[in-house]
């Protein structure tokens, strides 16, 4: 009964922590600017290399590219596809191998690599879903898939960069938006390159 209750009491939590969608879809865009004016917006900015975080996860990853691009240029015959396939592999994972700069400022939300800078402006910016280790930026309204937007990765700074993205959003955002903390197997962590 007990471990019951205290499921009970840790999902009503989550639902809590979750509830900030359906006030800010329902309030008027000048009360959700009254209601953020009494936080300040801050901007935050911050680095995730998460090669550095997981290196088991990384040398496994590697010896599974690396064995990928031998196979590749034994089935080609060449030297030159082997080398292909491992630079392919590695540019499609480079949000794992490479490290992630992300910057919340006023003008929106940026997110790269490599020097690369992608910026999701507020007013583009329409559903965030979070947990402890990351969170989904979306550009569209409703529907299960966050085409269109990015994933910002957290490093120990969770609960300051949630509360910058929603500060921002309730600031310049559109009144349709959603923001929503996830939890446990909901985590969108586990579809993020350093989730488990």
């Amino acid at each position: 009964m007990a471990g019951r209750d205290g499921s009970k009491a840790a999902s009503n939590d989550c639902v809590a922590s979750g509830a900030i969608d359906a006030s800010v879809e329902s309030t008027p865009v000048a009360a959700q600017n009254e209601a953020a004016s009494e936080s300040e917006f801050h901007a935050i900015e911050w680095t995730v290399w998460p090669v550095a975080k997981f290196p088991l996860k990384a040398v496994s990853a590697l010896a599974v590219i690396l064995a990928a691009a031998f196979l590749a240029g034994e089935m080609m015959q060449s030297h030159a596809w082997s080398v292909f396939s491992f630079v392919l592999m590695i540019l499609f994972q480079h949000r794992f191998f490479l490290p992630n700069h992300f910057v919340v400022n006023e003008q929106g939300v940026s997110a790269g690599d490599s020097g690369m800078m992608n910026q999701l402006p507020w007013h583009r910016i329409r559903r965030f879903h979070f947990g402890d280790r990351g969170g989904l930026l979306s550009t569209r309204i409703s529907g299960r898939g966050f085409r269109g937007g990015t994933i910002v990765l957290f490093d120990g700074n969770a609960d300051a960069a949630t509360d910058a993205i929603q500060t921002g959003m309730r600031h310049w955002s559109t009144p349709t938006t959603e923001m929503q903390r996830v939890c446990s197997s909901d985590n969108p962590a586990h579809e993020l390159p350093n989730g488990r």
